[in-house]
């Protein structure tokens, strides 16, 4: 898929190819134009309770985060140069800007355009009921391979 946008009278082009294994999603994103502005790629969104605090396990590249609610996970396969787990958003810092739950988080890869063609890719897993650390390791070495 493709699409543009208008930002302050410069054109921002953006060509992404999205690829779904299970419940891993493989993302990449060529973007042109955008150069001094940070780009920024999310995870799905982890409910959390009020008051819950999801565990977070630091990888190689990535981070897996587990509440109750389930799990998120976030590789950066190439172009990003950092990832963050957020739960404030916007300017004022909100955390209540989930529908259903009373707060979320989610997994942030962060990268600074240049000049010239960026290419951006991760790779995304989400589930109410995931498997263990061990075997969503296991199993994402396929969808890491697609990326």
């Amino acid at each position: 898929m493709a699409w543009r946008a208008e930002l302050e009278g410069r054109t921002i082009a953006v060509t992404t190819t999205l690829k779904l294994d299970g419940e891993f999603e493989v993302r990449r994103h060529e973007v042109s134009g955008a150069a001094g502005l940070e780009a920024l790629e999310g995870s799905a969104a982890l409910g959390l309770a009020s008051g819950e605090q999801a565990a977070k396990r630091i990888l190689e590249r990535g981070q897996v985060l587990r509440a109750r609610s389930g799990c998120v996970a976030s590789w950066n396969t190439g172009g990003f140069a950092r990832i963050t787990a957020d739960s404030r958003f916007e300017e004022t810092g909100r955390e209540n800007v989930n529908t259903i739950y009373p707060r979320s988080m989610v997994n942030t890869l962060r990268a600074q355009c240049g000049e010239g063609l960026l290419t951006l890719r991760s790779v995304h897993f989400s589930s109410p009921a995931p498997p263990g650390d061990g075997e969503l390791l296991r199993l994402a070495k396929r969808a890491l391979a697609l990326s």
